[in-house]
């Protein structure tokens, strides 16, 4: 048969060395999610802005459209006073 390919010693200094490597590469991670945390808490921000802005856009849309329902109305109102008055005076 061939020879085994995990055949050998490790020693304490290896494991150590790697468990060191593990260590600063955990780190280096932690530090890349503590950056990513920030971004995110950035970009929270900016969306709750943007939303508030939003809705005080909304809020200043609803006047002109409540006046445009109001002058809609009275046309309506104004158009069945004149069919009226026209009714009544072909009748009479």
């Amino acid at each position: 048969m061939g020879t085994d390919p995990f055949d050998g010693v490790v020693t304490a200094t290896q494991v150590y060395g790697k468990v060191v490597e593990v260590g600063e590469k955990v780190t280096q991670v932690d530090g890349k999610v503590d950056r990513l945390d920030e971004k995110v808490t950035g970009v929270v921000s900016r969306v709750d802005d943007h939303e508030n802005r939003i809705r005080d856009l909304e809020a200043d849309r609803w006047p002109h459209g409540k006046v445009t329902l109001l002058v809609a109305v009275a046309g309506l109102g104004v158009s069945i006073f004149g069919l009226i008055i026209g009714l009544i005076v072909k009748g009479g």
